[in-house]
């Protein structure tokens, strides 16, 4: 499909516009307390649509993509599980989404949004928050871990029922840059700077649609929200949303909406 170049990791592709993306090539996760930050945003049908990631007892951090042109009616969060269905994990009622003023569905900028719940979540072994902070600084290749219910394979493959995860290896923002060009002139439009983070992986192993919103994680922080690649796995970058960068837009937000 040359012409569908970039998709935003969560749901139909079109050409030259972002879409969802699964997993990969990756493994199934079999412990229900391996990543207790993980969640489901899933439609009032209960269909996983995007991943999110728990901050606090009341905040989930997932993709503008996501939930920016979404009413907080429109869908549920679901927590403390690693499945998508089934008896345990809870349902969360949404109470309030907040997206970047800046945030771009054309370019992909800024493709970071916040979801307060309407109750607090209860943690515990299967819930729980994941730092955002981190002083450690990332080296080329070193291995990062992704997670998520999306894809498995592309074009045809279906969506997980279990928790999926990956390791990918951390690529500068200009290595990145080159080899998103490489797949053709259209692609230049979504601009890769400081605002974004990327991994790569072989051909078969990556990101693929309905693992956007979901966490990139190194060292137990969370460092990226999926945002949009070349679907799938293809042995392109993966690009993200670099959570640092807009600490202040989150704590700020937090703050302001107690």
């Amino acid at each position: 499909m040359v012409s569908l170049i970039v998709a935003l990791l969560f749901g139909v592709a079109a050409s030259v516009h972002c879409s969802p993306m699964k997993i990969v090539g990756g493994s199934t996760v079999a412990n229900n307390t391996f990543a207790p930050y993980q969640v489901s945003l899933q439609s009032r049908a209960l269909k996983h649509f995007c991943g999110g990631s728990i901050i606090n007892k009341y905040w989930i951090l997932t993709a503008g993509h996501c939930v920016c042109r979404k009413s907080k009616d429109a869908f549920f969060i679901r927590v403390g599980s690693i499945s998508i269905n089934g008896a345990s994990g809870v349902y969360i009622q949404p109470d309030r989404i907040i997206c970047h003023p800046e945030y771009s569905n054309r370019t992909g900028t800024n493709d970071i949004a916040l979801v307060k719940t309407a109750i607090p979540m209860q943690f515990n072994d299967h819930i729980k928050a994941i730092p955002i902070e981190s002083t450690k600084k990332l080296n080329p290749n070193e291995k990062m871990m992704l997670t998520g219910w999306g894809l498995t394979s592309h074009p045809n493959g279906k969506l997980p029922n279990n928790l999926q995860l990956v390791h990918l290896s951390y690529i500068s923002s200009n290595e990145c840059r080159q080899e998103l060009l490489k797949a053709g002139k259209e692609i230049a439009k979504f601009e890769i700077n400081e605002s974004h983070i990327c991994t790569k992986g072989s051909k078969g192993v990556g990101a693929c649609m309905g693992d956007s919103g979901g966490p990139l994680v190194y060292d137990g922080v969370l460092f990226g929200v999926v945002s949009w690649g070349i679907p799938c796995a293809r042995g392109r970058p993966d690009v993200y949303t670099r959570v640092q960068y807009f600490k202040s837009f989150i704590q700020r937000e937090i703050d302001y909406n107690k």
